[in-house]
């Protein structure tokens, strides 16, 4: 193929998320905070997230293994049955059943419920127990949540990624996620992709949110980032993260990445077999070729085949044989795959996307008893690897509404209403305005626009408060498949 000088490398990030040559950084030189106690903390931190009555019902439970275990008749029982037979009124610690112990610990607040769950943390024969009783309360919460966590305590980072905007007005949400999680995210990892100032750099190679998505995540890979002038610089964190996890639980925001993924393999096996500049209709054949392979394979599999290395074989081999049938170059598919993985230039193996409604509990579990097998202190942020999460549906149920009213109406009644999954889609006032005015036939300068919960304190601390409640995982999937 004849090399064009003037024509753009192929390797620009604006273009073609290809992977940048920068030298590797190192994490910011912050102090590592260290758990001395992983699975005490991993407990006292779920408890902390349960309603007064949960958690109650939390201490009868393991009070009742206590009971049911077999004992020496000259070992007293724990304090706390002697006073529950005292302050129910029983004859003996045999009438105590687990409605009644429930009622017993309801009447206490929820700090000195605390109280009573660190005495049981004292006990070793009760740790397992109330390990297996906070993995079936943590069960019930979002999927997403407890991947996260057991990231967390295998040393990851985490970071959030959101199609929200003006992030200046949710410090109280970043503070309900901190509280539910039990560790925060960096300032410096937390996207709020339609926030003004974002979305001016954003908006310029991405239309709507899941391509800002999938952009951000793309920087993180490259190093890179586009300034205020459109200008391609390096990011003071990305490139030391050796793998990047991506959970959402929208399809476009997830069928965006695997299409940058697919994109970009493409792009580094032609750059890799000899194509090493791009014209116009290179860069849209390698768009074209991405975007149907994703609408394929993602309508029938969904993110499964991102997995398999069948399934990049195929791309690969479709790939190399129509360049080999206009270059007369012939490729060792296999040597050149094994090249990229060997040199991490592989990005299936760097980015991993998730569906955070389709996350399986029992490797959660898996991966923190390993976590906490060794009963060593941990060190929090000791792997390079992060977890982005989407906020709404995945790591808490906030609802997003917005609406179009008119300027005139007092009582703001929404001529138009609709959630964030089709803002996110047209993330513009303008375009919403056009609508309602053209559909209604109502003058542009008489309508305004409401971003109710996406901008209001008032109304993301109402929303926040009502998702506090923790619910049972029947009312979980109801809320789940409402937003959906």
């Amino acid at each position: 193929m004849t090399q064009n000088l003037n024509a753009h490398p192929i390797v620009a990030p604006s273009k073609t998320f290809d992977p940048i040559e920068l030298e590797d950084a190192t994490l910011p030189s912050t102090p590592r905070p260290v758990i001395h106690e992983p699975l005490k903390r991993f407990i006292l931190d779920r408890f902390k997230t349960m309603t007064g009555r949960q958690a109650a019902q939390f201490l009868a439970a393991i009070d009742m293994h206590i009971l049911d275990q077999p004992r020496d008749s000259s070992q007293p029982l724990p304090y706390q049955f002697a006073l529950m037979v005292q302050k129910l009124g029983l004859s003996s610690a045999a009438e105590i059943t687990h409605e009644r112990a429930s009622a017993f610990y309801e009447n206490y607040s929820h700090s000195d419920q605390q109280v009573w769950l660190a005495r049981l943390l004292k006990r070793e024969d009760t740790k397992q127990i109330l390990k297996e009783r906070t993995y079936d309360f943590l069960q019930t919460q979002l999927p997403a949540i407890g991947y996260t966590l057991a990231h967390i305590f295998e040393g990851g980072y985490i970071g959030l990624l959101t199609a929200r905007g003006a992030r200046s007005n949710h410090a109280r949400q970043i503070q309900r996620i901190n509280e539910t999680l039990g560790f925060g995210s960096q300032l410096d990892l937390i996207y709020y992709v339609n926030d003004d100032e974002l979305s001016k750099r954003l908006g310029q190679t991405g239309k709507n949110s899941a391509e800002k998505k999938a952009l951000v995540l793309m920087n993180f890979i490259n190093g890179l980032k586009e300034d205020k002038d459109g200008r391609w610089v390096p990011m003071k964190l990305g490139r030391p993260f050796e793998e990047i996890i991506f959970i959402d639980d929208e399809d476009k925001n997830l069928k965006a990445v695997m299409e940058s993924l697919v994109r970009d393999v493409c792009s580094t096996v032609l750059r890799e077999a000899g194509m090493l500049h791009s014209i116009g209709s290179i860069e849209d054949g390698i768009t074209q070729r991405a975007r149907k392979i994703t609408e394929t394979f993602f309508a029938t599999e969904r993110l499964k085949p991102l997995e398999a290395l069948n399934f990049w074989f195929r791309v690969v081999d479709d790939l190399l044989e129509e360049f080999t049938t206009r270059t007369g170059k012939l490729q060792d598919r296999k040597a050149l795959i094994g090249e990229l993985r060997a040199e991490k230039r592989w990005l299936p193996d760097k980015l991993k996307v998730y569906d955070g409604n389709d996350i399986p509990f029992d490797k959660v579990r898996t991966r923190l008893d390993d976590a906490f097998a060794s009963g060593q202190p941990l060190e929090l942020g000791s792997k390079k690897s992060i977890v982005f999460n989407d906020i709404d549906g995945t790591l808490i149920w906030v609802p997003a509404q917005f609406s179009v009213h008119r300027r005139s109406d007092p009582e703001a009644t929404p001529l138009l209403s609709f959630k964030q999954v089709d803002f996110a889609e047209h993330p513009s006032t303008d375009y919403w305005l056009e609508k309602v005015s053209q559909e209604q036939g109502i003058a542009l300068d008489e309508l305004t626009f409401s971003f109710a919960s996406f901008r209001e304190p008032e109304l993301i601390e109402r929303d926040l408060l009502d998702s506090g409640f923790q619910g049972v995982a029947t009312q979980r999937a109801e809320l789940r498949d409402e937003h959906r």
